[in-house]
């Protein structure tokens, strides 16, 4: 449990503490400090260790029984219902002012003594209302911190499966584009294509072989993921004019999150690495994908094309469709609206059979998501639960996929390269930038991947 966490749950048992001792009749404005110690025990949560205090110039302590591990549940030696037993024990001082101690011990009365006025039956009424009212409250925050501690150990499994990218914003800040205004979010997404999986970048090792750059306005009602194809044409910082793929090869996660800035002028908030071979991962994770086509598909190095209908892909079945480009009429950017079908159907197939509600699939799905994807530091594991929680809404209906503008292919000395259309993406960045993309899309209906993808 996180230090945080459990500095909250000491917080809540303090608050317990108040409420057990005003059920004592101890009038809680008598209170000027009080502090319990908390243990954790494995699963069974939190529990209360021990209680100090002193009542004028005379301390209290603990028996000596008190100061053994704790027995089972059931009923303290002193007469106090426990919770599971605890093999630690935690002290803290606990104050009261003279006149008023937390569990005094039994006494004796005495017949000499005068009877003591009986309390006001309204001042009762208000104490034991009080009582209550504290009682509920700090039963509530319990549940809420024992919700929370759950959540967390959950969110983080599944962050700690994600490996992390170290200095992806490395960058010095006068060269990045200022941060949007408003609460929109953009992810900068590379796919390697490295033969084996690259943790650590090496100049050289890998190029990223899918770009994609995915914005969610404020609302987090709707998302746009706009992919470019690897081989257009840009200046890339401090290295010239090359294929933007090139940039990660030259400079690493850094140099790839800076070059895609300076040609969109949209700061990006995170970075993930993808390896298409984890998506053979989590695809069987999932129990396939289904997608439907309309004609003949063929499949990367296979001889074997699905026919026309509606077919539910395996893992390695999904790797050959996202792959695959020599077959298809439009190369690479035939490859690109692939990719970004596959992404659509593998988000309703998560959401439609039931993943994210089955704790026992989506530890399956965490391992797999490890496989498949690097995420940089600054993406904390309750950085992801904020995340997932503002797009919990949000359906691949809701996202729209698009291609940069582009002008065909041409030549760069001996290079095949995409032509950039500069004017045109220009506009699209602006539109994406400003949370206006309606009319951009009105206007340019070409650049839309629709859901007929051969």
């Amino acid at each position: 449990m996180c230090r945080r966490l459990r500095r909250d749950v000491a917080e809540c048992q303090r608050v317990l503490g108040l409420a057990h001792d005003v059920g004592r009749d101890l009038p809680a404005g008598d209170l000027a400090e009080q502090a319990v110690g908390v243990c954790a025990h494995g699963a069974s949560g939190v529990r209360v260790a021990g209680i100090v205090g002193h009542r004028g110039d005379t301390e209290v302590t603990p028996s000596p029984s008190s100061m053994q591990p704790h027995p089972p549940a059931g009923r303290h030696p002193g007469g106090r219902t426990t919770a599971a037993g605890c093999p630690h024990l935690c002290r803290r001082r606990l104050t009261v002012p003279s006149g008023a101690m937390p569990n005094p011990p039994d006494e004796q009365p005495d017949p000499s003594a005068a009877p003591a006025p009986a309390p006001d039956d309204r001042s009762r009424r208000r104490r034991r209302n009080r009582r209550i009212l504290i009682g509920t409250l700090a039963t509530l925050l319990v549940l809420v911190l024992a919700v929370a501690g759950v959540a967390f150990y959950f969110v983080n499994r599944l962050s700690s499966n994600i490996e992390r990218i170290p200095d992806a914003f490395d960058i010095p800040e006068t060269a990045r584009p200022a941060e949007l205004p408003g609460d929109s979010i953009t992810f900068l997404l590379g796919g390697l294509d490295g033969a084996d999986k690259v943790d650590v970048y090496e100049p050289g090792a890998a190029r990223t072989d899918t770009i994609m750059l995915a914005h969610f306005p404020e609302s987090r009602d709707r998302g746009y993921l706009v992919s470019i194809p690897r081989d257009t044409w840009i200046d890339i910082p401090g290295h010239g004019r090359n294929k933007i793929n090139a940039a990660y090869s030259f400079g690493g996660p850094a140099l790839f999150v800076q070059t895609l800035e300076e040609l969109t002028g949209i700061r990006v908030d995170h970075l993930a690495l993808i390896d298409w071979n984890g998506f053979e991962a989590l695809t069987d994770e999932l129990g396939g994908v289904t997608l439907t086509f309309d004609e003949e598909t063929p499949l990367a190095d296979s001889d074997d094309p699905l026919p026309p209908g509606t077919h539910t892909l395996t893992g390695e079945q999904a790797l050959q469709y996202v792959r695959d480009r020599k077959d298809l009429p439009g190369g690479d950017f035939d490859r690109v609206k692939r990719q970004q079908n596959f992404i659509r159907a593998l988000m309703n197939e998560m959401i439609s059979s039931g993943t994210l509600t089955d704790p026992g699939k989506v530890n399956g799905i965490a391992g797999a998501v490890g496989q498949a994807a690097r995420v940089d530091e600054e993406l904390s594991a309750f950085g992801m639960v904020d995340l997932a929680l503002s797009m919990r809404d949000l359906r691949a209906d809701d996202m729209t996929f698009l291609t940069v503008p582009t002008d065909g292919t041409g030549m760069a000395g001996a290079q095949s390269i995409v032509v950039y259309d500069e004017e045109r993406a220009n506009q699209l960045w602006a539109a994406l930038a400003a949370d206006d993309m309606d009319a951009f899309l009105s206007a340019n209906p070409d650049l839309v991947t629709g859901a007929d993808v051969r």
